[in-house]
């Protein structure tokens, strides 16, 4: 236990310490996922004193390395928040730096300007699809939160997975968990997940522009993202916008909102349900549904 920090290293993709190439403790979930516990591996040249030594000693170490680098989403943890800046603050570290917003969820309408501005001095950028830490999106960091969610939601993702530190978009897989892509900074968008801060220069240029009618994406915008041009337009559509592709460009435009019935309207339909003459109510019948069959065996009888 009288080694020096150089002597031990972290093996980010087994969870583990290691000293003098051998693993000697690996790491379990804390009280969350900013602090895993640290577990001595069994050896017979620790007696039980010996071994808690080590443990507070390798913890100690760990906490460091942490701290050291994810040191925004401490500071965040540690800034004097309070109400709803609180809330979203506590939100971002649950998520290892991002936060996806969610439909009506609008923090303008319950940041002060004061919570706005305390949050952007921690890092934090607040967008249309999400609040995210821009400071943790990109390099070797990518491959510590990795460690740290598969740590606390015991989802062992494959290191196949983890995008290279540059990425911008990656595909989504059905077998892994859309929280792995949101704590590596990814916000799930139909077939892909998208880098958050790529994400939000896009979804803000692309509500700007179609303010006035049809909006052209622009090639810069098209290849700050890597996917293809049919992929760009499905992950467009997953927020809702009208997409078409001419001549290898992507064309969106708004939807028109569904028009809701007027009160008269209403009060006419219901007029009519009212004076319809009763009788057996409306055979809901599916000819494809598995029990057609057996409602033709039923009216064969035995």
């Amino acid at each position: 236990s009288g080694s020096n920090d150089g002597a031990f290293t972290l093996d980010r993709k087994a969870a583990q310490i290691v000293w003098q190439g051998a693993p000697v403790a690996r790491l379990l979930a804390g009280t969350d996922i900013l602090h895993p516990l640290v577990e001595v591996l069994p050896s017979d040249l620790l007696d039980a004193p010996l071994r808690e030594r080590v443990r507070l000693r390798l913890q100690e170490w760990l906490e460091t390395i942490l701290r050291a680098e994810l040191s925004p989403l401490f500071a965040l943890g540690q800034a004097k928040f309070s109400g709803p800046a609180r809330g979203l603050a506590f939100r971002l570290s649950e998520g290892l730096g991002c936060a996806p917003r969610v439909k009506g969820d609008d923090p303008a309408n319950y940041l002060t300007d004061d919570e706005r501005k305390l949050l952007a001095k921690a890092g934090v950028r607040i967008g249309i699809t999400s609040a995210y830490l821009a400071a943790l999106l990109k390099g070797r960091v990518m491959e510590l939160k990795a460690m740290l969610y598969c740590i606390w939601t015991s989802d062992a993702v494959s290191a196949s997975a983890l995008p290279d530190g540059g990425a911008t978009a990656v595909s989504r897989s059905e077998l892994v968990d859309d929280g792995w892509y949101l704590a590596l900074g990814f916000c799930p968008a139909g077939p892909v997940a998208v880098r958050a801060d790529e994400l939000e220069r896009l979804m803000a240029a692309i509500r700007r522009g179609t303010k006035a009618g049809e909006f052209t994406v622009s090639s810069d915008l098209l290849s700050r993202i890597d996917v293809t041009v049919d992929v760009f337009a499905r992950m467009i559509r997953s927020f809702g916008y009208a997409v078409r592709e001419e001549n290898n460009l992507i064309k969106v435009t708004r939807r028109a909102p569904k028009r809701r019935a007027s009160a008269k309207h209403r009060g006419n339909q219901m007029k009519k349900k009212g004076n319809a003459k009763p009788g057996r109510p409306k055979s809901s019948f599916d000819p494809d549904s598995p029990f057609a069959a057996l409602s033709v065996l039923k009216g064969r009888g035995p």
